[in-house]
């Protein structure tokens, strides 16, 4: 996988030959914010907010691997500009720069805040089975259940956190609404009513058709997130040109299709609230829609219903700043290989809990999940 982005990073910088236009990467458009905020600073008309742009300046200058947001970022800027219109292109070079401010903008935050990152981080193991009803707060309406696609132990423990609660409150109206279900374009929130109507609005991808059909047979009420226009109306276009020339990419992945996509979910989710507002609301989809960082996430768009932020996460080799708070400490790791090895056969997990809100928004999520290396193989 991480050589596949490399090389879609290779045809955004225009290093390989390709078709489509070229984007510029995250990383040169954080350069020029960069830049043009070193000019600002200079301006002495308010003297006290040029000293703090001036230290922001001074801090992405030297503390900020710009790598590091073009691995964060990449995807959404890896799209072809030429199946949209020029509005379209406009809109989103706006919302790219804002991406990518947003992002420079936590860097700091997290700097600044870091004493208070460092209390407010805290990190466990759990041996095969993770108990999350000691981990979620009872009280929740919604849960957002965000990963890194494609991973069968992810979709393992989504189903385990919502078997344990279904278990945990009997009486309570649980929902799951997923962005591996499409809505029925005929009654977008509609629950599915049957296993033909779980394998027709599933995708396909691995792992989820199969999760999908385990959740219908627990009783959970299952809704489909995803726009049908986004992929049942456009399959034919993958015989025809690559998935990243296409409209379908530009529409899931653009800042703008980003932005829009959640907007849509949003709705779906306002509708199962005000149809039924006791229920208990798991949502699953990818970290890039679910975490406290993004701009346009669900998090803020859901607000109102105070939502719970899991990630399904891995182990990273190189840390933004804001990530360093939510590296696992040598002694930690030590003894999660010493815990693998008393315990052959058995899943080691760290287990990180981000308490309070500040925490949360600073690092995107209020528990955080991620398997000790190599323990995952095969599942």
């Amino acid at each position: 996988m991480r050589k596949i982005f490399a090389f879609l990073l290779l045809l955004l910088a225009g290093v390989l030959p390709c078709r489509a236009q070229v984007q510029k990467l995250p990383s040169a458009v954080a350069q020029e914010i960069i830049s043009s905020s070193a000019g600002l600073a200079k301006v002495p008309k308010e003297a006290r907010k040029a000293r703090a742009l001036a230290d922001k300046v001074s801090f992405w200058q030297k503390q900020t691997d710009l790598s590091s947001i073009d691995m964060a970022l990449g995807n959404y800027f890896l799209p072809n500009p030429k199946v949209a219109s020029g509005a379209q292109l406009q809109e989103n070079q706006k919302l790219q720069l804002q991406m990518v401010r947003h992002w420079l903008e936590k860097e700091y935050a997290a700097f600044k805040h870091s004493a208070h990152l460092t209390h407010s981080v805290r990190a466990s193991l759990a041996v095969d089975k993770i108990n999350y009803l000691e981990l979620i707060p009872s009280q929740s309406r919604l849960v957002l259940l965000g990963e890194a696609h494609g991973h069968g132990w992810i979709a393992g423990e989504i189903f385990s956190v919502i078997e344990q609660m279904r278990r945990a409150y009997p009486g309570r109206r649980i929902y799951y609404a997923s962005e591996f279900i499409y809505a029925n374009d005929e009654n977008p929130g509609a629950v599915l009513k049957s296993p033909d109507e779980v394998a027709r609005f599933s995708l396909s991808t691995p792992f989820y058709r199969e999760l999908n059909e385990r959740l219908f047979h627990t009783g959970v009420r299952m809704v489909g997130l995803e726009n049908p226009d986004n992929g049942l109306k456009q399959k034919l276009q993958r015989e025809e040109m690559s998935f990243w020339q296409s409209a379908r990419s530009w529409n899931i992945l653009s800042p703008e299709g980003v932005r829009e996509r959640n907007r849509y979910w949003t709705e779906i989710i306002h509708g199962i609230y005000e149809q039924d507002p006791q229920a208990l609301v798991l949502v699953h989809a990818g970290s890039g829609h679910t975490s406290y960082r993004q701009l346009y996430s669900l998090p803020r768009l859901l607000q109102r219903y105070e939502p719970f932020v899991v990630e399904f996460s891995f182990i990273k080799n190189t840390y933004a700043p804001s990530e360093k708070h939510l590296a696992v400490s040598a002694p930690l790791l030590e003894q999660a290989r010493r815990t693998a090895v008393k315990n052959p056969g058995k899943s080691v997990y760290f287990v990180q809990v981000q308490e309070g809100k500040r925490a949360a928004w600073l690092t995107g999520s209020n528990l955080l999940i991620r398997p000790l290396p190599a323990n995952t193989e095969g599942r």
